[in-house]
């Protein structure tokens, strides 16, 4: 056995006849060496900031009282983004020294905290091999070699409903999207598109017509991620409040999807409580570092869905997934297949809790086209669940994790069948 770094991950490449023991121990020693590392980096200062305004205060208003201070520290030529979500509300930019330790003193202001960088969750490649969509319509484990079929109701299939990729973009052309995919907002200044593929990817799994679990919901790219799969906390805060405004502009139910994360921020899961409040469902990867997801952000807000990567050739939590309380309920997450945004003719086939977090939108895109409240669907979801069905040996160690396997409930209202099949 032995590793490859990637960027602040790592590929674990395994030698046959190695010992599975000592292989779990070295990927629990590698991944935590990364949370070491994400811990480090945070110590590193720089001058872009997010600024908290108490709750009743306004943006508005804050810009009035900024005007009595000299030009020099002043704000207003300094902010690259404003929040506003409910009671949470704030701005983004880089600002001098001395505008923060002026900000400090500002009664308006609740909090000034550094900006930080998340990264899309992907965790490998590979190419051949998809099951995610079988998996979700049966309760028991699927035979390694079977072909199984995909069960759900064409009438609630997310008609009525916008589903909000903050991503790297999305290739909204593609012809697997059947013109339901659009471009909402690019926060990256590189345009829309997507030329990392991370996005397309996810985006292919809510929605896409061979690949998605949602065949009939409209897709709305917020490109939140560059290139290099990377976003500030500062642009994701506002790529939130962009999916909260378009879908009440919009007249429709939604659902938002982040497969990206990054150590724990409270600022981050403030915004998702005030956003889940204006009535967007909001689903988050748990993470691949195989460490205790409540550790980090987005998958720490108990107002988010979060989910955890399982093999479906096994049914056992895969190595590399975050897992624990924070944790909701687990889907497929090992060699998913989608679409691959460089070419149409081709698929793409990727690993991470990345993949698991969009078959669960579009789960709930499904669920919000049959009218369920959106403040009822993690109860739902968690009650429709496939129960005790993930391997005891792989929750091993993974403390207060629950058992709980995504299923859309479609065999016990529509058909008569064989469990030993």
């Amino acid at each position: 056995m032995y590793w490859v770094p990637i960027e602040r991950g790592f590929l674990i490449i395994r030698k046959e006849g190695a010992n599975p023991v000592l292989i779990e121990l070295t990927e629990m020693l590698i991944n935590l060496a990364c949370v070491f590392i994400a811990l480090i980096d945070k110590c590193f200062s720089n001058d872009s900031y997010f600024v908290s305004l108490k709750a009743s205060e306004s943006i508005d208003h804050f810009m009035e009282y900024d005007k009595r201070y000299p030009k020099h520290l002043q704000v207003r030529d300094f902010i690259s983004n404003s929040i506003a979500i409910g009671d949470f509300k704030g701005f983004s930019g880089r600002f001098s020294k001395d505008i923060i330790d002026r900000l400090k003193r500002c009664p308006l202001v609740q909090e000034i905290t550094e900006d930080i960088m998340f990264n899309a969750l992907e965790f490998e490649i590979q190419e051949d091999a998809p099951r995610h969509l079988a998996r979700i319509s049966r309760r028991r484990r699927m035979k390694p070699n079977k072909p199984y079929p995909y069960m759900y109701e064409t009438e609630y299939s997310g008609q009525g409903v916008n589903a909000y990729v903050i991503d790297s973009g999305i290739e909204v052309d593609h012809p697997e999207f059947e013109g339901r995919a659009s471009a909402g907002y690019d926060f990256t200044e590189e345009g829309s598109g997507d030329n990392n593929g991370h996005g397309t990817h996810v985006a292919g799994l809510i929605g896409s017509v061979t690949y998605g679990v949602a065949k009939n919901v409209r897709i709305v790219e917020v490109k939140a991620l560059n290139s290099k799969g990377a976003g500030s906390l500062s642009t994701i805060l506002a790529a939130i409040d962009f999916a909260v405004n378009h879908r009440i502009e919009s007249g429709r139910k939604g659902v938002a999807n982040l497969s990206l994360g990054a150590y724990k921020n409270h600022i981050l899961n403030k915004a998702i409580e005030q956003a889940t409040n204006t009535g967007l469902v909001f689903v988050v990867a748990a993470g691949n570092s195989n460490i205790n997801a409540c550790m980090t952000s987005p998958a720490s807000s108990k107002y988010a869905i979060t989910v955890g990567a399982i093999d479906d050739y096994t049914d056992s939590v895969t190595a590399f997934s975050n897992w624990g309380e924070c944790v909701d309920i687990f889907a497929s997450g090992a060699y998913v297949r989608s679409v691959d945004a460089r070419n149409h003719d081709k698929t793409q086939v990727l690993s991470g809790t990345s993949m698991a977090s969009p078959i669960v939108t579009g789960m709930v895109a499904n669920l919000l086209s049959q009218n369920v409240e959106s403040g009822k669907i993690k109860s739902v979801l968690i009650r429709m669940a496939a129960k005790n069905k993930i391997t005891k040996t792989s929750l091993f160690l993974r403390k207060k994790t629950p058992n709980r396997i995504l299923y859309n409930g479609i065999q016990e209202r529509e058909i008569e069948y064989n469990e030993d099949d």
